[in-house]
């Protein structure tokens, strides 16, 4: 029996995609962020920028962070840590944390995966509506 096709949406299960196809969004505290959403899990491709700081949070899943470029002063639990390329922190489920502040002059890019991946968890309207709301066509690429 096959599958029933699903309209297509960048960075949705399943296929290839590019980062600058992804729809880009911004949160509350304004870090910029893009998902790739699958079955399973979620990654999230964040961008902070100085003068930018983060809420300390937490999450009923488990949520792995990894540093791609710039430095960040991030919380886990009660430690304290500057994170820079190649730095990451696995983070168990119910830990409060945050990205507290970009060190230097540099944006942060970070990659954020979430897995299992919840119903109704950061998933944005556009992946719910399955592509009926369309991100804005002059956002900045990065």
């Amino acid at each position: 029996m096959k599958k029933a096709q699903r309209k297509k949406i960048p960075g949705q299960i399943p296929g290839f995609f590019k980062a600058e196809e992804l729809i880009e969004e911004v949160t509350l505290n304004g870090v910029k962020r893009r998902m790739i959403v699958g079955e399973n899990a979620m990654m999230m491709l964040m961008k902070q920028e100085p003068g930018v700081q983060g809420t300390p949070h937490s999450h009923t899943i488990e949520n792995l962070v990894y540093v791609i470029q710039g430095h960040l002063r991030f919380k886990y639990g009660d430690e304290y840590r500057i994170l820079g390329p190649g730095d990451g922190c696995v983070i168990p489920p119910n830990v409060e944390h945050v990205a507290l502040e970009v060190i230097g002059d540099e944006p942060v890019i970070r990659i954020d995966c979430f897995s299992p991946l919840l119903p109704g968890m950061y998933i944005p309207i556009w992946y719910r509506e399955r592509g009926e709301k369309k991100g804005n066509e002059n956002e900045e690429r990065w």
